[in-house]
């Protein structure tokens, strides 16, 4: 062989030998490379509290990803914010690895309770510890009630409803006095004036005999008027022809008895004042055949209130209630 061939050979040899050893360093750093890389780590940031694109870029900082894991109820956190996280903070993770997080939907819905029948200070604290709240408390006249007692209740029970909501309540007040009109008993017997009073559930304080061209014991004036408002049990004041038999009553059995008269209050009337009519005036008028008015309640009212008054079914056609010249309600009564 030359000395040209020769030199050839070993140079193609060594050319050989470079290349694999070459080839052989960078299979090598690259193992290395993506050895070193798939053990490195990094420091787990807190999250907790952020939301979720907050969350995303904190751990992009980190050279880690967010994954959402799960979504629950919390009534302290904020919906939409970071509630917990795996791996906890301050911990080690690998780089380019995944964050679980999970997320809050905020506070879970509540089931308003029934409070109807509780007090005030009951049903107060019932919401309370339910987070809820006593909304607006409006004060209704109830007769037989117990005084506080909730009546009503607004939402009602079994609705559901997030935290903090307000359950607006009405609860019982004492109901005014009833008040009557005084019947006229001007022109009738004493007997029979007797009679009504009594079964009106009045009383007769004193009788005065007067002299007038009438029958012996007609009754020619009164006191109060009749038309008046009198509470239950007061007593009246007659004038009466002198001469009367007395105050006795004819036997209910007696075929030459006369039938019973009317007596104030055999009829009733409810009205319940709107919310729009706070502190207004207001009067309630029984309106006769002859369009002759009677006041059976006339004053100042308040929301929700019951005005309950009697009146003679005979005498009147029908009822109305008025603010001043206004009127607000008429009932027209069905012939007897």
């Amino acid at each position: 062989m030359s000395r040209l061939q020769a030199a050839t050979a070993f140079v193609a040899r060594f050319l050989v030998l470079v290349l694999a050893v070459g080839t052989a360093m960078i299979v090598v750093g690259a193992t290395a490379y993506l050895v070193l890389l798939h053990r490195a780590e990094t420091q787990v940031p807190d999250v907790s509290g952020l939301t979720l694109p907050q969350a995303f870029r904190e751990l992009q900082r980190f050279d880690l990803y967010p994954e959402l894991a799960a979504e629950e109820w919390n009534d302290a956190q904020p919906p939409g914010t970071i509630m917990r996280q795996e791996p906890a903070p301050g911990g080690r993770a690998r780089v380019r690895s995944e964050v679980k997080l999970v997320i809050s939907k905020g506070a879970g819905k509540v089931t308003i309770p029934d409070l109807v029948g509780s007090s005030r200070r009951q049903a107060e604290l019932v919401l309370q510890q339910l987070k809820l709240g006593l909304g607006r408390v409006s004060r209704v006249p109830r007769r037989g009630a117990t005084i506080d007692a909730v009546l009503a209740q607004q939402p009602a029970a079994g609705t559901a409803v997030g935290p903090g909501q307000t359950v607006d309540v009405a609860i019982a007040a004492p109901a005014p006095e009833l008040l009557y009109v005084a019947p006229d008993l001007r022109g009738m017997d004493l007997r029979q004036a007797y009679a009504l009073i009594e079964r009106a559930g009045l009383a007769v304080e004193q009788v005065f005999e007067v002299s007038a061209p009438l029958p012996a014991g007609t009754v020619t004036d009164q006191e109060p008027a009749a038309g008046f408002l009198i509470h239950a049990g007061a007593a009246m004041t007659l004038h009466v022809v002198a001469g009367a038999a007395g105050p006795a009553p004819a036997p209910e059995d007696s075929e030459a008895a006369e039938p019973a008269p009317r007596f104030a209050g055999d009829s009733d009337f409810v009205f319940a004042v709107p919310d729009l009519f706070a502190g207004e005036t207001l009067e309630i008028l029984a309106i006769g055949k002859q369009e002759k008015a009677t006041v059976l309640f006339s004053g100042a009212v308040t929301p929700g209130q019951r005005l309950e008054v009697s009146y003679i079914r005979a005498d009147v056609d029908h009822l109305e209630v008025r603010s001043g010249a206004e009127l607000l309600y008429r009932e027209d009564l069905p012939e007897e």
